[in-house]
């Protein structure tokens, strides 16, 4: 094992916590303790019907188990071409500008192994997923943590990259944890920075269509001009489409960083088992001609619902959380009384079973702040809302 990648996977410094959480699961279900697990951020709700047709369709054609093309499938990668041109009028080459992904996770980190030579600068955003960070270490480069504030609404400041020379930039918009949505115009202003100071960005959309809040903008970056000359975007099935386990995203963008990502992704791996390529296809093809309007909002409606469930217990006992709408998510702060995060999640799980994730997860500057994610069926929203709501009567008291 290479010592770069011995730093990265062996410090116990950053031994990934949700590692630390199936244990503390598994722990608790052997000693006959109920768990309400609001860690992760899996979709309960189900995936368009088209999916299931498109991949039974799939499965029995003709070949279907044989390897697919290393890039991508045509019949996926002109859904993706089309889906851009209609939705964001943006013009992409199939074969320049799209590479199918196996879920972003993959694709964030072999960007940074194409891109970065060993001591260059990557940057990203805090809060935010620590693989940003992680895949910045394995490619042997220097990451820099942007860090975001409430009171910016965790927006960053882009000058505090200083005068270090950034080769790449990894942003998370709708941002998990916190929710915060990239408005247009902050999406232009950004395109024009990165441009002028000669940094790639990469734009990790994998909640893109999710909102706590009934309306909400969806638009592209690569619609804002100039964007084609330095950013890509990553897309996720996991999230948007609830299929999180069938490992389907792609990628879009600047020509030269996608020729770099399959420059990595011939080395590694190949793409996705074609029936799902076909099944993803065709939800890109019903996205397109808007026959999911309503599914989406079916979605987002579900995720507003239990956002105030869960809101008015933190408003009953003002506690502190971001309005952010974007994701499924509630980023909050944590009651004075408490050490850090870690110890009242802690505390929290031991008395409720009620599991969440402690901020300093995705950033130490975030060691008063919390994360619980509303992806769970709506019974047991409700019941942990109730013992939420106990657990900080208690705390008042």
């Amino acid at each position: 094992m290479s010592a770069v990648f011995d730093q990265v996977t062996r410090s116990e410094s950053e031994k990934n916590y949700f590692d630390k959480i199936d244990e503390q699961i598994k722990a608790a279900k052997r000693a006959g303790k109920a768990v309400f697990d609001l860690s992760i951020g899996e979709p309960d709700l189900p995936p368009p019907s088209q999916f299931w047709e498109e991949l039974a369709h799939g499965l029995n054609q003709d070949g279907a188990c044989a390897y697919p093309a290393l890039y991508g499938e045509d019949y996926l990668l002109n859904s993706i071409q089309d889906w851009y041109r209609v939705k964001y009028s943006t013009t992409l080459d199939r074969h320049e500008h799209v590479l199918p992904l196996l879920g972003v996770k993959e694709g964030i980190a072999h960007l940074a192994l194409g891109i970065l030579e060993k001591g260059e600068y990557g940057a990203y955003v805090t809060p935010g997923y620590p693989i940003y960070k992680q895949a910045i270490r394995m490619a042997g480069g220097i990451p820099i943590a942007l860090h975001t504030m409430f009171d910016e609404n965790y927006f960053p400041d882009l000058k505090k990259i200083g005068s270090r020379p950034v080769r790449l930039l990894y942003m998370n918009y709708p941002n998990n944890p916190t929710g915060t949505v990239l408005t247009k115009e902050s999406a232009e202003q950004l395109v024009q920075w990165v441009r002028s100071h000669n940094i790639y960005l990469c734009l990790d959309r994998v909640y893109g269509r999710i909102s706590k809040s009934e309306i909400f903008e969806d638009y592209s970056i690569l619609s804002v001009p100039g964007a084609m000359d330095c950013c890509i975007e990553m897309h996720s099935f996991s999230k948007d489409y609830n299929l999180p386990g069938i490992r389907l995203g792609f990628a879009a963008g600047n020509s030269h960083l996608i020729q770099k990502l399959k420059q990595v992704k011939t080395l590694t791996d190949i793409s996705v088992f074609k029936p799902v390529q076909y099944a993803g296809a065709r939800l890109l093809q019903a996205d397109r001609n808007g026959e999911l309007e309503s599914y989406f909002e079916a979605n987002n409606s579900c995720y507003s619902r239990r956002f105030r469930i869960i809101s008015e217990i933190l408003d009953t006992h003002r506690i502190k959380y971001f309005q952010g709408t974007g994701t499924f998510f509630v980023w909050f702060e944590i009651p004075s009384l408490f050490k850090d995060d870690h110890s009242f999640c802690s505390d929290l799980f031991e008395r409720t079973g009620v599991l969440l994730v402690p901020g300093s997860e995705f950033g130490e500057e975030t060691g008063r702040w919390c994360r619980l994610t509303l992806s769970k069926p709506d019974e047991m929203i409700m019941c942990c809302a109730a013992h939420l709501d106990d657990f900080l009567g208690g705390c008042n008291g």
